[in-house]
């Protein structure tokens, strides 16, 4: 078993990055919905986005960001994890 973190790749990952969004919420995700949610943000805002694989499948997701309205100085964070990796320290 082989754990890694890196950056989003946003065209590799979209696809793997929405499943993960469809197991968190109520309704289907698609990697074009996926794609839309991150190019909403301002791209002036400082963000972090991080996906972690499992021999070499994603299956996490994370992101922290500095964005309005938030107090000055805090950030905004989201993760998921696919139920399968859950409780298995990410």
């Amino acid at each position: 078993m082989s754990w890694s973190l890196r950056p989003l790749d946003l065209q590799k990952d979209a696809e793997a990055v929405a499943r993960l969004y469809t197991w968190h919420d109520d309704f289907t995700w698609t990697a074009a919905d996926f794609v839309a949610n991150v190019k909403r943000f301002p791209d002036d805002k400082p963000m972090c986005r991080v996906v972690a694989e499992l021999d070499g499948e994603v299956v996490a997701y994370g992101r922290t960001c500095l964005i309005s309205p938030n107090p000055r100085g805090s950030f905004a964070s989201e993760a998921m994890v696919h139920p399968s990796a859950q409780r298995r320290g990410i």
